[in-house]
């Protein structure tokens, strides 16, 4: 059995390495010059999964993006949104996104999203 010493180290570089890689990726978004935007989409109360299209001229189809749920609100508090999924999908001039629940739901729903090339 290793010492914990050892397996402190193992676990320290194992970690570092993933770090390591998420950074890469990120560095990798237009060309490490990727910044986070928000944007909040309306859904009608009682929704069951919901779309919407964020505008945005910098995305095209083949964009790569990256998105999440952003912070809670009035509306949305902490509870609503871990209940929720988002997934997106590039278009010409803007990002579709489709918010997904256990339940029903609705209001304004934050998403915080990167574009990358």
């Amino acid at each position: 059995m290793a010492t914990l010493e050892l397996r402190l180290t193992n676990l320290a570089q194992a970690v570092g390495a993933d770090i390591k890689a998420l950074t890469a990726a990120i560095a990798g978004l237009s060309n490490g010059g990727a910044t986070i935007k928000s944007a909040t989409i309306n859904a009608p109360y009682g929704a069951g999964p919901y779309s919407e299209v964020i505008s945005d001229p910098l995305v095209t189809g083949g964009s790569k993006l990256i998105v999440q749920l952003g912070s809670a609100n009035d509306e949305n508090d902490e509870e609503d949104l871990a209940e929720l999924s988002v997934s997106a999908t590039p278009i010409a001039s803007g990002i579709r996104v489709t918010v997904v629940g256990a339940g029903l739901f609705g209001g304004p729903i934050p998403i915080n999203y990167m574009i990358g090339a």
